[in-house]
């Protein structure tokens, strides 16, 4: 995934390795896996906001850590664009203000 890449490349650049154990690609199943103290896991706040919440996960702090990801949406030029892809492409860019 896109997170453990930029992780890798993070550690890359403190000239550290990292050697995952297990590589699993579903969500769900990675909370599950941490919720039963497998391992722990680079994922996103909006992810594990309700987990946290109900004190099933905690939330390490990682000092001199940060991620930017870019967010690009694609469309037809000469298609027509609905209200909901108009207001989509209007919050993306509100967010970025």
């Amino acid at each position: 995934s896109i997170y453990r890449k930029e992780l890798e490349q993070a550690a890359a650049l403190k000239d550290m390795e990292l050697v995952p154990v297990m590589e699993v690609d579903s969500t769900s199943a990675i909370i599950s896996l941490v919720k039963m103290g497998i391992g722990i896991a680079l994922l996103p706040d909006y992810v594990i906001e309700s987990p946290l919440q109900h004190g099933e996960l905690v939330a390490l702090e990682v000092r001199d850590f940060g991620m930017r990801l870019w967010r690009q949406i694609f469309y037809h030029k000469n298609k027509w664009v609905t209200p909901q892809m108009t207001e989509l492409i209007k919050l993306l860019r509100e967010a970025d203000e």
